[in-house]
C-alpha cells in the first residue's frame, strides 16, 4: 500500500471511494474528502486551494491531502495533515484528521496510513503531531495508542469527552 499526495489519484479511483461513504450515509472522514456535490475537477482545485495561504481568510489552516491506495490503485482512505494548528485545532481536530471507507475497517488501514505517513515525514522538522478522538472511539483510539500517541489529556466539549495526544515525528 501507498499513500499518496491527492494530485496522483484519478476520477474513478475518487468516485469509487466517496461513493461508498455516500451510500453508507456517514459523515465523511476527513471533511477534506468530501466533494459536497463537487465534481471531480472542482475537488482538484479545492485541494490545491486548501494548500494555500488563502485558508487563512475563511478561518482554517492550510493543509494537504493524502490517499491510502492499494497495488491496484483502490483508495482505502485518506488523511488530511494541517500544517499548524489554531485555537480551535489545538482543542479538537489537531493536526491530522484520517478515515477509512466503510468496507476497510478493522484491517489495520488507519494505522498504517498514520505511520506512513510519519515515515515520509521524518526529515521535515515538524517535531510533533497532535491528534483528538472522542473518548467514545475505541478505534480511533487503538490507532493512535499503536502509532505511539502520547496522551495528554481529556477535556470536554459540548458534552463530549475527548482524548488529546501528541505523537512525536522523527
Amino acid at each position: 500500500m501507498k499513500l499518496v499526495r491527492f494530485n496522483e489519484i484519478n476520477e474513478n479511483e475518487y468516485l469509487e471511494y466517496i461513493l461508498e461513504w455516500e451510500k453508507a450515509n456517514e459523515t465523511i472522514i476527513p471533511g477534506a474528502s468530501d466533494r459536497k456535490g463537487r465534481s471531480f475537477i472542482e475537488m482538484i482545485e479545492k485541494w490545491k486551494a486548501n494548500e494555500s495561504r488563502h485558508m487563512y481568510q475563511e478561518g482554517k489552516v492550510p493543509s494537504t491531502l493524502y490517499f491510502l491506495t492499494e497495488n491496484d490503485r483502490t483508495i482505502i482512505g485518506s488523511l488530511d495533515f494541517r500544517y499548524e494548528l489554531n485555537e480551535q485545532l489545538l482543542v479538537h481536530g489537531g493536526d491530522i484528521g484520517y478515515g477509512v471507507r466503510p468496507t476497510r475497517r478493522r484491517e489495520g488501514n488507519c494505522s498504517l496510513m498514520l505511520k506512513k505517513f510519519i515515515e515520509m515525514n521524518k526529515d521535515k522538522n515538524i517535531g510533533r503531531v497532535l491528534l483528538t478522538c472522542d473518548e467514545s472511539n475505541i478505534g480511533s483510539i487503538k490507532t493512535i495508542e499503536k502509532c505511539k500517541g502520547i496522551l495528554e489529556n481529556t477535556i470536554e466539549i459540548n458534552g463530549k469527552r475527548v482524548r488529546r495526544y501528541w505523537i512525536g515525528i522523527e
